[in-house]
């Protein structure tokens, strides 16, 4: 007895049976027979074995006691909003999902257009300062300077060494090796040089340079290193930055 209500309940479980158990439980007659009267092919498309599995269940169904047939009408109905509410969350997740896909592609779709924009930016900017040599080494450059340029050579150091003789003389540009701190108690020499600079509208500080040179000598290389103070241009035009140091040397001034 108590195996053929688990198998029942198993079967009630699992569709189709859910619906033909629910149509006995909705019978109010015993008689088995108001079985055949079920339009079966419209719930559930069967041949003629399948149809005698059911009628089996469907007997079992009603032998069931009548809170257990009760139990089974409240199950289906929860199982009927479960449904529902899966179907429901379905949809909001489906939804959730193509936002997510709609806002991963709008963001990629930003990011494309800021980094293409940052490139037209660089780019612009580079043609603004090629113009901008160019335009030097046309007026003041050397003859081999210019025929370098025109037959497109690189020519950037040669012009920023060119530049800085005619426009910073005493000035070079930073040595390869070197160390940059800062510099307290700056000479009258660094300060007055400082204040000239400024008034050019150009970025300069006084720091103290310590510079790696590198010495041949009959036994190989050695190198030592000279820290001075000197005034440092950051100049929009140059690749590095330009110096003058200013006399005053490192062992000769206490900080």
């Amino acid at each position: 007895r108590q195996e053929e209500i688990e198998k029942a309940v198993s079967d009630f479980m699992s569709a189709p049976f859910r619906q033909l158990v629910r149509q006995a439980i909705k019978n109010e007659t015993r008689h088995r027979d108001a079985f055949w009267e079920l339009d079966l092919d419209k719930l559930i498309p069967i041949d003629e074995e399948y149809r005698l599995s059911l009628y089996d269940i469907y007997k079992k169904a009603l032998d069931l006691p009548s809170d257990t047939r009760n139990e089974f009408e409240c199950l289906n109905d929860r199982i009927e909003q479960v449904k529902k509410e899966s179907e429901k969350v379905k949809e909001e997740i489906l939804k959730l999902d193509a936002q997510r896909k709609e806002d991963r592609e709008r963001l990629r779709e930003e990011r494309d257009a800021r980094v293409k924009e940052d490139e037209e930016r660089a780019k612009a900017a580079e043609r603004a300062a090629e113009d901008t040599r160019r335009a030097w080494i046309a007026k003041h450059g050397s003859e081999r300077l210019k025929l370098m340029a025109e037959a497109g050579y690189e020519y950037r150091r040669t012009y920023e060494e060119e530049r800085i003789a005619l426009e910073f003389p005493g000035y070079s540009l930073m040595p390869e090796d070197y160390d940059r701190d800062d510099r307290a108690n700056p000479s009258l020499e660094a300060l007055k040089e400082l204040r000239r600079i400024e008034t050019l509208g150009l970025k300069a500080s006084i720091d103290w340079v310590t510079e790696t040179i590198k010495e041949e000598d009959d036994y190989g290389y050695e190198t030592r290193e000279e820290k001075y103070e000197a005034v440092v241009i950051d100049a929009p035009w140059c690749r590095k930055y330009i110096i003058k140091r200013t006399g005053a040397h490192h062992d000769d001034d206490e900080e």
